[in-house]
């Protein structure tokens, strides 16, 4: 297990990692435009994990720094002996909120856990009513069936979690009474997508955007093709009304109410408008779901999991589920600063912005490739593999969007590579 901290600034900044129980478990200076792995070995790891399918446990890190930093995490960091694992953006306190909708994909069980930093952070938990099912009971925490809520005090750095072995928790309501805000992630400790399997399940994992940050326009660009698989989408409405039209892609619309969500494959690019605030949940698809042999141009040399793998080109061998959130154009920013893990054998990047400010955007100080045009829109992108380490993608001019993911011996990683997290959207008082 690992997080990573990123430092966009000129200068030195220095990042403090604190296990639960507040002990130091490293400091470091990260230096300017670079990143620091705090990684914590299998044995370590297994002292904080999550073992209670639901329950509250004492089991959040905290990670500090004296200057704005970006900070991911992986589970596992390393790929060389796993067949499952990702990866999320964490989001800075102080873009946390009090009011978020649960979604993710419905294909294996389910978890969502609450993390607070401050103490006596009342949370209520609110199934939908259009909920099939009942989550897992456990550590004094109920049931919860359609319509049924659970109400929880959290202090600093504990956590809730609610588990589901068979019930969708997409469109359940995570809110604070107290107007205290917390931390909300989605993930599974197996999924098959777009569909369960009864094995070769991965893990999932990310960090839930509060309410505040969903947008109305959207780019979405499919993750780098492995061999003819389609990307697995689900998209939340935060309003009674929204009306939301797929340019592309399925090319269809949806009329949702607050709560609500579609889910549908697709192996295109698309633009996604709405007339209320959404949510859009970017899913890979499983490996056995590509097919051929992998092109050596987008995915040079092999494997590094090989112990998994060996020398195969399979694409059925590439890759495996992971989790992202497809940022709103509104909050795409002029400056990026992220890091590819030195784990995985493949690093990617997909970039998209309007036409015009294309030119300007460059990546360690080198241009962009030859974008793609989206549609019949103004706006284009472009895939690329990055190398392991620190990047920095900025343009002068204008902003752009970027999400960050990895390939290798079944497995992958995927989160958006950073976004502005200011309030663009006032989501319905919860009732």
């Amino acid at each position: 297990w690992a997080v990573i901290a990123a430092n966009p600034n000129v200068f030195n900044t220095n990042a403090t990692l604190y296990a639960p129980d507040g002990s130091l478990v490293e400091t470091a200076v990260v230096g300017p435009q670079d990143a620091h792995v705090f990684e914590l070995d299998g044995a370590a790891s297994a002292m904080w994990e999550h073992n209670s399918p639901t329950g509250l446990s004492d089991l959040a890190f905290r990670l500090e720094s004296d200057t704005p930093i970006v900070a991911y995490q992986y589970q596992p960091y390393s790929t060389s002996f796993s067949a499952t694992a990702d990866g999320t953006l964490l989001l800075p306190e102080h873009a946390w909120n009090t009011n978020y909708l649960m979604v993710e994909a419905d294909a294996g069980p389910q978890w969502m856990t609450v993390v607070a930093l401050e103490d006596d952070v009342e949370i209520t938990v609110r199934r939908d009513a259009g909920a099939v099912g009942s989550t897992a009971a456990g550590g004094g925490i109920p049931s919860l069936a359609a319509n049924q809520e659970h109400i929880e005090v959290l202090n600093a750095q504990q956590t809730l979690r609610i588990y589901s072995n068979s019930s969708d928790l997409s469109g359940t309501q995570v809110f604070s009474s107290t107007l205290d805000s917390f931390a909300v992630f989605a993930g599974s400790p197996g999924m098959s997508l777009p569909t369960a399997s009864a094995s070769y399940n991965d893990y999932l994992e990310e960090q839930l955007p509060p309410r505040s940050a969903w947008g109305k326009e959207f780019a979405v660009i499919k993750f780098q093709p492995r061999g003819g698989e389609s990307d697995l989408y689900r998209i939340i409405a935060d309003k009674d009304g929204a009306v939301i039209t797929v340019t592309g892609g399925p090319n269809t619309s949806y009329n949702l109410n607050q709560g609500e969500f579609v889910e549908f494959e697709s192996a295109d690019s698309f633009t996604v408008s709405s007339t209320e605030a959404v949510l859009i949940a970017h899913m890979l698809e499983s490996c056995s779901n590509a097919s051929g042999t992998i092109d050596p141009v987008t995915f040079p040399g092999e494997f590094e999991a090989s112990v998994n793998c060996g020398t195969s080109t399979s694409a059925s061998n590439l890759g495996d589920p992971g989790l992202s959130f497809v940022t709103p154009a509104d909050r795409w920013r002029n400056r990026y600063t992220f890091a590819a893990p030195g784990t995985y054998a493949w690093d990617m990047v997909t970039v998209m912005s309007e036409a015009a400010i294309w030119p300007t955007i460059n990546i360690d100080g080198a241009p962009l490739p030859v974008p793609t045009p989206l549609g019949s829109t103004t706006m284009v992108y472009a895939r690329f593999a990055v190398s392991d380490g620190a990047h920095v993608i900025q343009s002068a001019f204008g902003p752009f969007g970027l999400e960050v993911y990895g390939y290798d011996c079944r497995v992958s990683y995927a989160y958006a590579g950073g976004l502005s997290l200011g309030v663009i959207n006032t989501p319905p008082v919860p009732q």
